[in-house]
């Protein structure tokens, strides 16, 4: 079992206290690129754990010299989590230490693509699985065929029709009455879906190779 480290002697340090003291040693430039690559604590803590010449670096425009400058200034804020050990990072984490752009990205994202992804799976068992045909399995007494006809005319395979037909009337006054319509909440906040529907009205029309550019179209127009 990995052993856990407890930090709670460090103080806790928000993303723009980070910022801050990226400002004061670097220049605006790579300030810059950490607020766009690296904005909380626990992202800080992960980056002094990887070793000064890593890629990393590099990408953040730090080279060998100022990772170690970096290294030795924020591991006096953040102790580094131990290589192959687990770190309680809850208490280096203040409220303001993840972006709010984060959480409203996975919210748009999600805004386009469980409807994207819905609608293909719709065409999936519809036009693929249920319009595949089943072989014959040894020693299982199945019926073999299209599972589509198999439920549509089951006397053709063996089987018999026990079901009945039932209208959208009465399934909704069932539903009324067993209370199963109240509170099946969205997974988006009505006031979120309300602001996405006013650039993006009709996401069951994104097709999947649009998807991308849909979310990136919603983002550069959302004001909340």
């Amino acid at each position: 079992m990995n052993e856990e480290i407890n930090v709670e002697d460090k103080t806790p340090i928000s993303s723009g206290e980070i910022n801050q003291k990226l400002s004061q040693l670097f220049d605006q430039g790579i300030a810059k690129a950490f607020e766009e690559e690296v904005t909380c604590p626990l992202a800080i803590a992960d980056l002094l754990q990887k070793d000064a010449d890593s890629p990393i670096f590099m990408k953040l425009g730090l080279n060998y010299e100022k990772a170690l400058q970096f290294k030795q200034e924020f591991e006096k804020l953040i102790p580094p989590s131990p290589r192959g050990k687990r770190r309680n990072v809850l208490t280096t984490l203040s409220p303001s230490s993840a972006k709010p752009s984060i959480y409203l990205s996975k919210k748009m994202l999600a805004y386009v693509y469980i409807t994207v992804i819905q609608k293909e799976l719709d065409v999936f068992w519809v036009s693929v699985w249920n319009a595949h045909r089943i072989r014959k399995q040894k020693e299982k007494e199945l019926p073999v065929g299209v599972p589509e006809h198999i439920y549509t005319s089951p006397e053709r395979h063996g089987g018999e029709m026990c079901g009945f037909a039932v209208t959208e009337e009465q399934l909704r006054e069932v539903a009324e009455l067993a209370n199963i319509l109240d509170g099946t909440d969205d997974f988006l906040p009505e006031d979120f879906r309300q602001e996405c529907q006013k650039h993006l009205p009709n996401p069951e029309d994104i097709e999947p190779d649009q998807a991308p550019n849909a979310f990136l179209y919603l983002k550069s127009r959302f004001s909340m």
